[in-house]
C-alpha cells in the first residue's frame, strides 16, 4: 500500500491492509495445528503484517508449538524482529529481494537499498530461517553495468541463502508496469503466446481482456540477455559452492576468530583484536561511516579519523564486510544460534591441513578442533 512494487499485480480491487486480530489468528492456528500435527503452515498474506510483532508472534512463541511457517515479508526488518519471527516458528520466508542493486531496486519501487537486502540474507542465517527469494531482471532504463558489480560482489556471499532463481520480469495486470506501461517504457504489450491456445477463435481484443499475464518490447532496445548473463553465471557458482561456503565469527579469549570456508577467502581462520573486533562487530547491521566515526571516536582517543576507513576498506578488500556508498555492514555470522554445518566444518579443516582426512573428522572431535 505504501510502497507498491512495479511489476505486482495483486490486490487489484484494493490495496488497503486488512488483518485478522490477533486472539482470532491464534485461535484459527491452535485448530488448525490440532487438527493436522506436524504439518507445515503457509501463511497466504501478501506481505506480514507489522502489528503481529506486538501481539499474534509473541503470544504464539509463549505457546512454544514445534511448527514450520512460511510468511513473506519486506527485506526492511529489524535483527530482533527475525528473532521474535524464529522464536514464533516461522522458519521459512520470502523476501522481496529481487537485487542487490539500489538503482534498479530503485525502478521495482521497492524502497530499500541492495545492502538491506543482504542484512536480511546474513540475519535470517543467523536465526535458522530460510529465505526464498529470485533474482529479477529487465527493468526499461536499468543500467548494464549494475549486473557486473552485482556479479563481482555474489561470491561474498557465497555463506547466505542463494537465490531459487533468476528471470526477465514479466507485465502482470494490475500492475504498475502494466497501467503505466508507456510512461514506465514499455511498448507493443501483449498476452502471453498460450492464451491463445486456451481462449481460441475470440477476437484478440477478447483476449486480452481475459489475459493475466503480457510480454512486451522496450521503448528503447536493451539486451537483457547479454548484461545479465554475469550474474546469471554467477548465481549458478553460488548454487555450486553454497553447501561448503562459511564465514563465521567466534569470540574466544577476548578476541574474534573470524573462518571463512568461501571460494573467495584470503585465508581460513583469522583472529580479528583490539579496534579492529569492535569496529566488526559494531557493524554487524549497517552502519554509517559518520555513525561509526560518533561512536568510536571517543573510545578510540585520537583526533584524526582517518585510521577507521582505512579498517572498514580493508574489511571491504577481504571481503569480510560489504560498503554501499557509506554506509558498511560486517557479512560474518555469529556462531552461538548458528552451527557451521558439517561440510563447511570438513573443508576448513582441509583448508586448514591441506590435506584430504582419507575418512571424515567425526563430527564430535570437530569442536576440539575449532
Amino acid at each position: 500500500e505504501r510502497s507498491h512494487c512495479t511489476f505486482c499485480g495483486l490486490n487489484a480491487d484494493t490495496m488497503a491492509y486488512s488483518s485478522k486480530s490477533a486472539p482470532r489468528a491464534l485461535a484459527e492456528l491452535d485448530e488448525l495445528t490440532t487438527k493436522y500435527p506436524g504439518r507445515a503452515l503457509s501463511m497466504v498474506d501478501n506481505i506480514l503484517d507489522m502489528k503481529y510483532f506486538k501481539d499474534f508472534l509473541p503470544a504464539l512463541a509463549k505457546k512454544n508449538l514445534p511448527l514450520d511457517i512460511f510468511y513473506e515479508i519486506k527485506a526492511n526488518l529489524k535483527k530482533e524482529q527475525l528473532a521474535t519471527l524464529r522464536d514464533a516458528g516461522v522458519t521459512m520466508l520470502q523476501p522481496g529481494v529481487e537485487s542487490f542493486s539500489s538503482s534498479v531496486l530503485g525502478l521495482m519501487g521497492k524502497g530499500v537499498k541492495g545492502i538491506m537486502n543482504i542484512q536480511l540474507l546474513k540475519w535470517s542465517k543467523e536465526h535458522g530461517i530460510t529465505p526464498f527469494w529470485n533474482v529479477l531482471w529487465g527493468f526499461p532504463g536499468e543500467d548494464p553495468a549494475e549486473y557486473g558489480k552485482i556479479a563481482a560482489l555474489m561470491p561474498s556471499l557465497h555463506h547466505l541463502q542463494p537465490p531459487v532463481g533468476t528471470g526477465t520480469i514479466r507485465l502482470d495486470r494490475f500492475s504498475p508496469n502494466f497501467n503505466r506501461a508507456d510512461e514506465l517504457g514499455f511498448i507493443n504489450v501483449r498476452p502471453y503466446p498460450a492464451y491463445r491456445y486456451v481462449y481460441k477463435g475470440l477476437p484478440e481484443e477478447a483476449v486480452f481482456n481475459l489475459s493475466y499475464f503480457f510480454t512486451f518490447d522496450y521503448k528503447k532496445s536493451q539486451d537483457v540477455p547479454v548484461y545479465t548473463k554475469p550474474v546469471f553465471d554467477a548465481v549458478q557458482d553460488w548454487k555450486r559452492n553454497h553447501a561448503t561456503s562459511g564465514l563465521f565469527c567466534v569470540e574466544k579469549d577476548g578476541k574474534l576468530e573470524l573462518w571463512d570456508s568461501r571460494t573467495c577467502a584470503v585465508q581460513p581462520m583469522t583472529i580479528v583484536d583490539g579496534l579492529e573486533r569492535h569496529l566488526y562487530e559494531f557493524c554487524d547491521g549497517i552502519k554509517t561511516l559518520a555513525q561509526i566515526k560518533e561512536y568510536f571516536s571517543p573510545l578510540d582517543g585520537r583526533q584524526d579519523e582517518s585510521h577507521l576507513p582505512k579498517i572498514l576498506d580493508g574489511f571491504v578488500e577481504r571481503r569480510w564486510m560489504i560498503r554501499e556508498g557509506n554506509s558498511y555492514m560486517s557479512l560474518a555470522i555469529a556462531a552461538g544460534k548458528y552451527e557451521p554445518k558439517p561440510a563447511i566444518l570438513q573443508k576448513l579443516v582441509w583448508l586448514l591441513t591441506k590435506e584430504i582426512p582419507e575418512e571424515p573428522v567425526p563430527e564430535e572431535q570437530i569442536p576440539e578442533i575449532f
